[in-house]
């Protein structure tokens, strides 16, 4: 039993063998996808030790919720098409995953198609197992698609302006906690370009003090 020593979003515990499978497959346990099984064959997996630095090279970066819950939910259905059509999940096979996208154009739009292949690429990644993204079977299905649905121009906020800014301040414009800590966090969020999430989950320890300001 080889454990890891860290935890994250991504990974959380160790890389095991599970006694419900033959003692060749090794498992690697994950909180983006749960439990990876690794393939048997040493051709389509790297050695252990990579697998381990891999995987704490994920855990030192933050996915947002949606992202993690976006992953996980792109990880299922790609199993689910796997066990329907006979295909490995970790097999880096190319032409299964174009397959799986084709199926996807189905009922899905070419934004959700590209977040499951995100998502299946990167469960390769962990595993340590080579899956390129722009061979021809995955490649070509994706261009199609996106000549069949066309890429509608992306819908792009509003940008918040300074003198839209300094409006907005002034609704803040007593001395009291509330309107100080409310005025704090627009001009927070305004100079950090910080998303809503990530300003809520900010902590004074956060914070640090240098010669450029905060």
């Amino acid at each position: 039993r080889l454990q890891g020593d860290w935890s994250s979003d991504v990974c959380s515990s160790d890389l095991e063998a599970n006694p419900k499978e033959p003692s060749s497959v090794v498992w690697l346990d994950t909180e983006l996808f749960g439990p990876l099984p690794l393939p048997a064959d040493p051709a389509l997996r790297t050695d252990t030790e990579a697998i381990l630095a891999r995987a704490r090279a994920l855990a030192s970066r933050s996915k947002a919720t949606e992202t993690l819950r976006s992953y996980r939910t792109s990880w299922e259905q790609w199993c689910s098409f796997c066990e329907l059509m006979g295909y490995q999940p970790l097999g880096g096979d190319a032409m299964a995953v174009g397959m799986f996208l084709a199926h996807l154009s189905r009922t899905k739009s070419l934004a959700t198609a590209r977040t499951r292949l995100a998502a299946v690429a990167t469960a390769h990644r962990i595993a340590g197992v080579a899956l390129d993204t722009k061979a021809g079977p995955i490649a070509s299905v994706l261009e199609g698609f996106k000549r069949e649905q066309g890429v509608k121009p992306l819908k792009q906020a509003t940008p918040l302006l300074v003198d839209v800014l300094k409006r907005l301040l002034g609704v803040y414009a007593k001395d009291t906690p509330a309107d100080l800590r409310d005025k704090a966090l627009v001009l927070t969020g305004f100079a950090s370009a910080l998303r809503r999430s990530e300003i809520v989950g900010l902590d004074v320890a956060d914070i640090e003090s240098v010669p450029q300001g905060v």
